[in-house]
């Protein structure tokens, strides 16, 4: 019987994934605490809301970010253990 390693240099990741990633870097680069989902639209490098929302989906599911809406508007709130 033959055992199947996968090599983790060619384990992939989904394109939500990627989009998740980039947008924790965009966060500790700039130091953020809090922010909209329209302010990472326009500021962080991505640009495409459906995109956007789904990776907003997965941080806010493995606790990165908490999603509020305050007064109507939502506000994006980073859990501080990123900036460490």
């Amino acid at each position: 019987m033959k055992a199947y390693l996968i090599d983790p240099k060619e384990q992939t990741i989904t394109q939500v994934e990627h989009d998740a990633k980039v947008i924790l870097k965009w966060i500790k680069e700039k130091e953020l605490v809090e922010t909209t989902p329209r302010e990472i639209l326009r500021s962080s490098p991505l640009r495409d809301k459906a995109r956007r929302d789904k990776a907003l989906k997965l941080l806010e599911k493995t606790h990165y970010i908490q999603i509020a809406s305050i007064n109507k508007k939502q506000m994006v709130y980073f859990n501080p253990k990123i900036h460490k």
